[in-house]
């Protein structure tokens, strides 16, 4: 197992299904998804891009607007080891957010 420092979020999402399957863990859109869900569900599609070919280290590119379903996309990707190339738009508006 990994330590609990060098976590990242797919494996904080994996404790959390383990021990509060049922709590939220994205509202996006008046949509709730739990945490219990989030994991089977990012479990599916990183198996999925590994069947298309996808490995460790490959970049996946997402198009698509953001939503739950690109919350659930960046985990499967990093359970695949892949990294997400997301658009710039949905990027320079999280930043300006952080600011």
């Amino acid at each position: 197992d990994i330590p609990r420092e060098r976590w990242t979020l797919h494996h904080s999402a994996r404790a959390h299904a383990g021990t509060r399957p049922d709590y939220p863990a994205i509202i996006c859109e008046g949509h709730v998804t739990t945490y219990d869900k989030l994991h089977r569900d990012s479990n599916r599609a990183a198996h999925a891009l590994h069947t298309s070919g996808v490995r460790r280290g490959d970049r996946v590119a997402y198009l698509g607007r953001e939503s739950a379903n690109s919350y659930l996309v960046m985990i499967a990707c990093a359970k695949a080891g892949a990294d997400i190339a997301r658009t710039l738009a949905p990027i320079a508006r999280n930043l300006e957010m952080l600011r």
